[in-house]
């Protein structure tokens, strides 16, 4: 399992990587299907990061608001939720997206 951990890690490192590229949707289709598939489903909010990354760089703030949402769904339990939306809401330039984080 570890390997296989790594291994989607480093999947998810190229994403960062080639941010911006118009092959990214397909590559991250084919990486949330594998996850899914596989049941790391704690490993889609990183990767929700990534395809945040890829906005930001494309400057597609409709999409970036999108996975912003998806982030904050699949984060609700409270995991990491706080510093991944946060992260995702400071490059689009508003905070509101966090604000009803900061009280847990």
């Amino acid at each position: 399992m570890t390997l296989r951990a790594t291994t989607i890690n480093a999947t998810i490192a190229s994403l960062i990587r080639d941010a911006g590229s118009p092959a990214l949707d397909d590559r991250v289709r084919a990486l949330r299907t594998e996850l899914d598939v596989a049941g790391l489903t704690s490993v889609i909010p990183t990767l929700e990061v990534a395809v945040a990354f890829h906005q930001v760089v494309l400057d597609d703030h409709e999409a970036l608001s999108a996975t912003i949402a998806r982030l904050r769904e699949q984060t609700s339990d409270g995991t990491y939720a706080y510093s991944l939306v946060r992260a995702c809401s400071l490059r689009k330039g508003s905070l509101s997206d966090v604000d009803h984080l900061a009280d847990r």
